[in-house]
């Protein structure tokens, strides 16, 4: 299956600022990249001449077609390639009963890093959205091929406040332990998303977030228990007092699911260059403006500084 056969993903584009729409001029090539037995679908904004790489992975409410968006934005600074994790997209898994854990993001996401490197030897900047700003952090804190990183969320899971912002409803953070203990046992089990975290939040707009909660490659997927347990246990393979590639945190400044609050303590920890924009107007799914012009810029001087080349003006 490709996006181009499955169509679920254009319901977003109506409620998209027409300037990042994924019509045919910023249509992605889609690729299948072999890792480990799996199959994981790739989006390729296409640039031979950008001087950079991105990365840009998705979380636990979308997948790789939802990041198009970043990819239209930083164009013509950097190539980005948007993988479907594991789980989450068109990536096939080994067979219908295989289970994934977070674990298995980290290694799906230092491999595509390997790969993307030996195709050509531009600078990798790996940008995360929602908790792919901590899984961007995480590959970065084991490979030295990433450069930069960009996230609009830095949620350390073991928080109990971001905890208790993740979840469908606060009370639901109570049964985290049972969860957790229960994980070995029934962690091949797959639930709804939705009835667990707070995907109705993905979006300030009503109608682009239910097209997220319903889209079955994404907001509407079901995941096992191991993944939820295993990110929920995940430890920095760094801590950020010993973290020294350059972030660039573009947090939304009207995030009703992950408000700013609870990626800031982690921003302050890093001992590296870090730079903190916030984003007027903008929801956890950042589309408003004023604050995607402001995204837009803070991405495109973050890889001026991190390439150390004039590029074109957004």
């Amino acid at each position: 299956m490709s996006y181009a056969a499955s169509p679920h993903w254009r319901t977003y584009q109506p409620f998209l600022p027409e300037q990042l729409r994924c019509d045919r001029q910023h249509q992605p090539v889609e690729e299948l990249w072999a890792w480990n037995d799996h199959q994981v679908h790739l989006d390729r904004h296409v640039d031979h001449d950008a001087p950079a790489k991105m990365i840009a992975l998705h979380g636990a409410g979308g997948n790789g077609r939802l990041l198009a968006s970043v990819g239209i934005a930083a164009h013509p600074s950097a190539e980005t390639v948007a993988p479907d994790l594991p789980g989450y997209g068109h990536t096939r898994l080994p067979d219908d009963t295989s289970t994934y854990t977070y674990t298995d993001w980290i290694a799906c996401v230092e491999a595509l890093v390997d790969a993307e490197s030996a195709r050509d030897d531009r600078p990798i900047i790996l940008f995360g959205a929602s908790i792919g700003g901590m899984l961007a952090y995480d590959v970065a804190a084991r490979t030295p091929r990433v450069q930069g990183v960009i996230a609009t969320c830095l949620l350390e899971p073991r928080d109990p406040e971001v905890r208790r912002a993740v979840v469908r409803h606060p009370t639901l953070a109570h049964g985290i332990p049972l969860a957790l203990a229960l994980g070995p046992l029934l962690g091949r089990v797959r639930v709804p998303i939705r009835l667990l975290a707070n995907v109705r939040a993905i979006a300030n707009t009503p109608e682009l977030a239910a097209a997220c909660l319903t889209d079955p490659l994404g907001g509407g997927n079901r995941v096992p228990l191991a993944f939820l347990t295993s990110w929920l246990r995940s430890q920095r393979p760094l801590p950020p007092e010993q973290f020294s590639t350059p972030v660039l945190l573009v947090h939304p400044g009207d995030d009703r699911w992950t408000p700013p609050a609870l990626s800031q303590p982690f921003l302050r920890r890093i001992a590296g260059e870090t730079t903190y924009v916030e984003l007027d107007n903008c929801g956890h799914f950042p589309v408003e403006e004023p604050g995607l012009t402001t995204m837009t810029q803070a991405i495109h001087n973050f890889l001026e500084q991190i390439t150390g080349k004039r590029l074109p003006p957004t």
